[in-house]
């Protein structure tokens, strides 16, 4: 054990390494937080299951998070079926209301342009940049399965798994 962390006595559900180092770590009480490499948390915010509220059950699981190959964005998927993206600084950008959200696996495409949010209907692939949809595919696309996550390979095909354990990629008509 390197460092340990105090994130308010909840358990890590989720992290990855930050271009520069450090991680981006995600607890199951929905806190979002920056770790720099020794160990200090940069910064630590509670976006998760705050604004959205099912009676009995506040769904702030962070599930998943993610950081832009550069760094220039990070994101956070959570049992409130919700998606948020924010800054470095973890300032709040834009949020995606998505389907199911224990499934909200994200994936960022190799060039940090697009984000990748598998939900229980379908697969969304949202321009980060630029806070739009560019591409929807519906869960017949995936045999009726849901979505478990995803990631994407060096040369831009995405590769999904459904609950199945089945394997599918996701190509663009260029690349088709």
């Amino acid at each position: 054990v390197l460092a340990r962390v105090d994130l308010g006595g909840r358990a890590t559900n989720a992290v990855c390494a930050l271009p520069g180092g450090g991680w981006l770590v995600g607890t199951e009480g929905g806190v979002v937080a920056r770790v720099d490499p020794d160990g200090e948390v940069g910064w630590r915010q509670h976006p998760h299951g705050r604004d959205k509220f099912e009676q009995g059950n506040p769904h702030a699981n962070c599930c998943s998070v993610v950081a832009a190959p550069d760094g220039g964005w990070l994101a956070s998927g959570a049992t409130d079926h919700t998606v948020r993206v924010m800054a470095p600084d973890g300032a709040p950008r834009w949020r995606i209301s998505t389907g199911f959200g224990l499934f909200n696996r994200l994936a960022v495409s190799p060039d940090g342009r697009l984000l990748a949010v598998p939900a229980d209907s379908l697969l969304e692939l949202w321009d980060v940049g630029a806070g739009r949809r560019v591409a929807a595919l519906p869960k017949p696309c995936f045999r009726g399965e849901t979505l478990a996550g995803g990631c994407w390979l060096p040369d831009g095909t995405l590769m999904m798994l459904t609950d199945a354990g089945r394997l599918f990629s996701v190509r663009s008509k260029e690349a088709a």
